[in-house]
């Protein structure tokens, strides 16, 4: 009763809910005639999602994400409602960055992996800014495989030594 509820009451203004499971077609399509589309994407994605550092803890994302604007060409954008004052539904909301998956110098939009890491330093940016109205209970941060801990703790020593670099050709 409640499912019907939502749908019911979201899809009065063409809001449309699709299942996670199958809707690829669907959202092809839909992207396909320049739709647009709105995704929640900072649950745990399991064992074979993405994985990366989430507000320095690794957490496993959604490859759909970016999967969706890199395949349909389309920016990313990531938003965000904030409260604001003390009076109830006062909220602020924002745009943090946009990813251009048509301009070929945007390093993001290179592969599923760089727009998925993209993505989430943006989200952790905004967090960062109300870490009290962020909605915790996804339970995201959960032990990563071994190759994942592989993976980045390799990427956490390449970072390092580029920063050496740097470092040492400003020290010049």
């Amino acid at each position: 009763y409640l499912h019907d509820w939502m749908l019911r009451f979201r899809g009065a203004n063409g809001q449309i809910m699709v299942d996670k499971q199958g809707c690829a077609a669907f959202i092809d399509q839909h992207m396909s005639n320049a739709g647009k589309l709105a995704i929640l994407a900072d649950q745990h994605a399991g064992e074979k999602g993405h994985w990366t550092n989430f507000l320095g803890v690794p957490a496993s994302c959604h490859k759909a994400l970016a999967l969706f604007s890199l395949t349909a060409k389309a920016p990313m954008l990531v938003g965000y409602a904030r409260r604001i004052g003390t009076r109830p539904m006062q909220f602020e909301t924002g745009c943090l960055g946009v990813a251009e998956p048509l301009n070929p110098t945007h390093e993001s939009c290179q592969s599923v992996a760089n727009l998925t890491d993209w993505y989430n330093r943006t989200l952790a940016r905004v967090i960062g800014e109300a870490p009290g109205q962020y909605w915790w209970l996804h339970r995201r941060w959960r032990p990563p495989p071994p190759r994942a801990v592989k993976r980045l703790e390799k990427a956490r020593q390449k970072k390092l030594e580029q920063a050496q670099v740097i470092s040492d050709e400003a020290a010049t």
